[in-house]
């Protein structure tokens, strides 16, 4: 049963960092190859604040996200002016020298030691100790991610975003703020990093800079890209799957030196047989026959 438990917890917390990372580069098209290192500004923020401020949990995780979407903000508005491949270079180089500031900052980060220890999630005087109840406490983070989200999707804000992502010099013709809505994307993705981040190190009791490495950074991306880039129950299942693939092979009783390389192998397999019978993802984004603009448009043309 534990087992299943810490499956489900991985699926939850990789379902809220995924969801982050979907807004910026489903809807966004935005390559944010940083998102990794913003979740580990969202959960070194959270634990220091409890840990050594005497902070409650919820203003600390709020607190978390708030400082991973500043950065994700100043990285944004000095980025954004980029195109495609560069933007995302430049997210990139973003990651590896937050990942060092991690790992050298001793005194704050405690570096590659990890900091042990970070106690329970408390919430109105009742602590999330057992596996039962973070699984409740991460399920109930993950509806209000995922539901925000959902709703700014498909609000004209959302709309604008596709419309940038689509075409920006056609949105930007229409008088559209290109600039300042991929900024408010990436801000928002950015809180959601380290919101998940927060999440991850409450759960684990622990973190350290490897948890936040290029390797998260690729997991999640494969997770969000199994799922279908731009649909957000796509990412919920893109993370189960991924994970699954991920957790399955030790319980397989296999040799600890074959897991790894099995490991590889088989998320290689996996994308292989993606891109060639779903190449948009497990679910692709859908959308309407017409935008809420369009179908406003079309209205006022029948009644002329």
């Amino acid at each position: 049963m534990s087992i299943l438990l810490h499956y489900l917890n991985t699926v939850l917390i990789f379902g809220i960092l995924g969801t982050g990372l979907n807004l910026a580069a489903g809807t966004g098209g935005l390559l944010n190859l940083g998102h990794a290192s913003l979740a580990g500004v969202g959960a070194y923020t959270s634990v220091l604040l409890v840990m050594r401020a005497g902070w409650p949990w919820a203003p600390a995780v709020l607190a978390g996200g708030a400082l991973a979407a500043l950065f994700g903000g100043l990285v944004g508005a000095v980025t954004l002016r980029l195109r495609g491949d560069y933007f995302a270079i430049a997210t990139l180089g973003f990651g590896v020298v937050m990942h060092e500031i991690f790992s050298n900052w001793i005194d704050v980060t405690r570096g590659n030691m990890g900091i042990p220890g970070i106690p329970a999630p408390e919430v109105l005087g009742y602590a999330f100790r057992g596996s039962h109840q973070q699984a409740l406490l991460l399920a109930a983070m993950l509806a209000v991610v995922f539901l925000i989200v959902t709703r700014l999707v498909h609000s004209p804000w959302g709309w604008t975003l596709r419309a940038v992502r689509d075409d920006e010099y056609a949105a930007a013709a229409l008088g559209k703020p290109v600039l300042a809505v991929r900024v408010q994307a990436a801000v928002l993705s950015a809180f959601f990093a380290g919101v998940a981040g927060a999440a991850q190190a409450f759960y684990v009791r622990y973190i350290d800079p490897l948890q936040f490495s290029l390797n998260l950074m690729v997991y999640v991306l494969v997770a969000v890209i199994f799922g279908g880039l731009g649909n957000y129950r796509g990412t919920l299942l893109g993370a189960a799957v991924f994970v699954g693939l991920q957790q399955g092979l030790p319980y397989l009783g296999l040799p600890p030196s074959i897991v790894g390389a099995g490991q590889q192998a088989l998320f290689s397999l996996a994308l292989l047989l993606l891109m060639l019978f779903r190449p948009r993802g497990l679910l692709p984004e859908t959308r309407p026959l017409s935008t809420p603009a369009a179908t406003t448009s079309s209205s006022g043309a029948s009644a002329r």
